[in-house]
């Protein structure tokens, strides 16, 4: 999968776009960083958690066109392939298929079947890159688009890209710039008091800062939850849950006696229990990871 994104101006640099809450603002920002190579995210909700968003700044980004929600929980950015094209040596399809069937592209616009433009001709979306086109590493300027898959040039990655491992500090100082100057669609706030680096709404991760001796590693949360989740199937394939660990290491920073508390509380949860073999959510070590926070804080309590 690629690491870099891109964002259009048409799609960004517009009233609209800046009239919302730059919460909602910084959230598509982290949900375009996450998003997988056909714009899809598994997790908005967690993203928004850890970005210091909310719920609201989902439904407004939804509301105003910028993603659609599925019932899974799914999000899809809807002007993905506005944004961002594509090399075909590092496109990978989406794990949401389901998802992705239900949808159709007018103009380079995900668009769902059943609100398709009356006299638009929908385009299928393509479930990976033809055989016709070379594999081999490309040259700058023979980029695949990730929509008609035709070459084309692209510009300077240093210049228009985003890194996924950080968000350009003069990107978020535009935006509070903005706030700064047009207060429209944030309630008459005053301008915002400058702040640190270290200090704004976008958060910088980093390593826990436990002491060397308590740090973890992805295998010490695995034995942990086997040891005290006995009800719950055995992790045996840790990469199964790759992404579900990483995320938690870094966004959540969690101690050992954390890890355990949350696994404990799981194990004596009959409500959670109740649904380890459930059809459309079944509760097990990734989902008790990706819901940590809550359980923790005693939602699923008996």
């Amino acid at each position: 999968m690629a690491n870099r994104r891109m964002f259009s101006l048409s799609v960004i640099d517009t009233d609209k776009f800046l009239d919302m809450p730059v919460s909602s603002q910084l959230l598509y920002f982290h949900l375009g960083m996450r998003a997988d190579d056909d714009g899809f995210v598994s997790s908005p909700k967690r993203i928004a958690r850890t970005t210091n968003c909310g719920d609201d700044d989902l439904r407004i980004l939804a509301t105003k066109g910028y993603i659609i929600p599925f019932e899974s929980g799914v999000v899809v950015i809807r002007h993905w392939r506005q944004n961002n094209q594509l090399r075909s040596d590092r496109y990978r399809e989406t794990v949401c298929k389901n998802e992705k069937a239900t949808l159709s592209i007018i103009d380079n616009i995900y668009i769902e079947s059943t609100n398709e433009a009356p006299d638009s001709i929908p385009v299928d979306i393509p479930n990976d890159i033809p055989a016709s086109v070379p594999t081999g590493k490309p040259t700058v300027d023979s980029m695949v688009d990730s929509t008609t898959y035709h070459r084309e040039p692209q510009y300077s990655i240093g210049k228009y890209s985003i890194d996924k491992s950080s968000i350009d500090k003069s990107s978020i100082e535009k935006v509070e710039d903005r706030e700064s100057i047009d207060n429209r669609g944030y309630g008459g706030k005053k301008e915002r008091e400058r702040k640190e680096p270290n200090e704004t709404s976008c958060p910088q991760y980093s390593s826990p800062s436990y002491p060397q001796s308590q740090q973890l590693t992805a295998n010490d949360i695995v034995d942990l939850f086997n040891d005290i989740c006995t009800t719950y199937p055995t992790v045996n394939n840790i990469t199964q849950y790759s992404t579900a660990l990483s995320n938690s290491l870094m966004f959540d920073r969690y101690s050992k006696a954390d890890y355990s508390t949350i696994f404990q509380k799981a194990e004596q949860s009959s409500t959670l229990k109740a649904r380890i073999h459930d059809e459309e959510s079944p509760v097990d070590f990734g989902w008790i990871l990706e819901h940590s926070k809550e359980i923790k804080d005693g939602a699923f309590d008996n």
